[in-house]
This record gives C-alpha cells, sequence and structure tokens, in this order.
C-alpha cells in the first residue's frame, strides 16, 4: 500500500508521527494551572517574590502566577556561543550551601554548577557551548565534554536534595518557576523552593536568577502548530491521491 502513495504523502505521514512521538516527550511542565506563590512566606513583609521582582525591575511588570511551562532550554544564538546567568537573590536560610547550575537534557548526570553558595547579589557568569561541550567563560578546568546544548536548571540543598526545572524529575513537585522577561526575548526568571515543596513555604525566593541569551525548545506552541500542519497536509495529500485512484 504505501508503495502506491505519493513520496510527498509518504513523508508528511512519517513527519506526523516523529511529531507526535517527539511531542510526548515535550521537555515543558505540564501544569493544568500556576502554581501557588506565598506572598507571606516564613521571610516576613517584603520578601515575597512579587516584591523583589518589582523592586529590581519596576518597569518590567512581572506576574508571579504568570508562569511559563518551559523546563528545558539551549542558547539562543547558534555556533560557539554564551549564556549568561545573574544570581538575583537569595532569601533562604540555605544560602550559604546551596548551589545552582545546569544540567544536560541528554544525560542528567552532567552538571555544571554556576553558582555555589555563599554568592553575593548580582554575581555574574557566562556559559559557552561548542563542539558538544560547555564551560563557564574561558575556565576550561569546568569543562564538560559531550554535554549538549539542550539543558535545564538544577538546584542542590544541604539537605542532599537535588531539584530542577523539570517537575517530573521533583516527584512532579514544582520545585522551580520559569518566567519569560516581559518584553524583552531570549531573557527568563529562574525562581527556586530549596525545601521539599509540600515542606516549604512556597515562596520561590530562596534562589532566584536571570537567564540571557536562552530560548525554550521545543516551544509547546511551535511543536503545535507544526503537527496541526502536518496532518492537515497528510490529510490533504491522501484526499488528493485517493480521488485519482
Amino acid at each position: 500500500m504505501l508503495k502506491k502513495l505519493p513520496k510527498i504523502l509518504i513523508l508528511s505521514i512519517l513527519a506526523v508521527f516523529l511529531v507526535v512521538g517527539s511531542a510526548l516527550a515535550l521537555p515543558f511542565n505540564d501544569r493544568t494551572s500556576p502554581v501557588y506563590v506565598n506572598p507571606l512566606g516564613w521571610d516576613g513583609l517584603g520578601n515575597s517574590l512579587q516584591e523583589h521582582l518589582d523592586l529590581i525591575y519596576p518597569a518590567a511588570g512581572f506576574d508571579v502566577e504568570n508562569q511559563d511551562p518551559a523546563a528545558i532550554f539551549i542558547p539562543s544564538i547558534s555556533g560557539p556561543t554564551a549564556s549568561s546567568f545573574m544570581l538575583l537573590l537569595e532569601v533562604a536560610g540555605f544560602h550559604n550551601w546551596n548551589t545552582f547550575g545546569i544540567y544536560s537534557y541528554a544525560d542528567p548526570n552532567k552538571m555544571l554548577t554556576v553558582f555555589g553558595g555563599p554568592n553575593a547579589p548580582y554575581n555574574s557568569e557566562a556559559v559557552g557551548f561548542a563542539n558538544g561541550y560547555v564551560q563557564i567563560g574561558s575556565d576550561s578546568s569546568t569543562k564538560i565534554n559531550d554535554f549538549g546544548t539542550s539543558f535545564g536548571f538544577f538546584l542542590t540543598t544541604p539537605q542532599e536534595n537535588i531539584f530542577y526545572s523539570e517537575d517530573d524529575k521533583n516527584n512532579d513537585l514544582a520545585q522551580m518557576l520559569i518566567y519569560s522577561f516581559p518584553g524583552t526575548p531570549n531573557q527568563y526568571i529562574v525562581a527556586c523552593e530549596d525545601l521539599v515543596l509540600t515542606d516549604s513555604d512556597q515562596d520561590y525566593n530562596d534562589l532566584v536568577v536571570k537567564a540571557s541569551e536562552v530560548r525554550p525548545v521545543p516551544e509547546p506552541a511551535t511543536m503545535f502548530l507544526l503537527g496541526s500542519g502536518l496532518i492537515g497536509l497528510a490529510a490533504f495529500g491522501r484526499k488528493k491521491f485517493f480521488k485519482k485512484s
């Protein structure tokens, strides 16, 4: 039967299956509603995530309830490039011990620490991606080979927990929230909770990082539109084929 089908139709059908297969494992957080961000955590008045973002970026218009589903990112510029990460704040008892970094989506055991406690606010680091490896700036001692360009974020704590930007790696708990930077492409805010969510104050101000020159991959909306288009193309080709038969 396949031999009788036009080549474009066969390729379209195969493409649809590939897209559908990829969609089943899209690296984004599938949440039905925004994650609750406690405005009155254990840190007292004036220390909520919303208040801190409003203070740091008063003109940006952040809304902590407007969360991005992205969990995995790539550098936004092709070739050997550097994404940058800035530590904005740590309002946590573990601030001297928490570490933050990126892990390889292909191999989550490959982890590059970007910030190791203690760190001062507004510290920044450039992370370079080239030829499959990753490292911090020009520091070859941090180089990790076969890392790839797709990465998520991780947080380690002195309680020996490792939390990830992918909820399904945290027993489906949202230990990190991602925010698109309003009006500025390829910039995101990563807000972390450093205690197991069910035992925490859920204020997400424990460690907050700004990531620049990064973008989510794949983008759920783009994948949906691509899949819909390919399915439509396949259906159209099938209709034309059987009209001729």
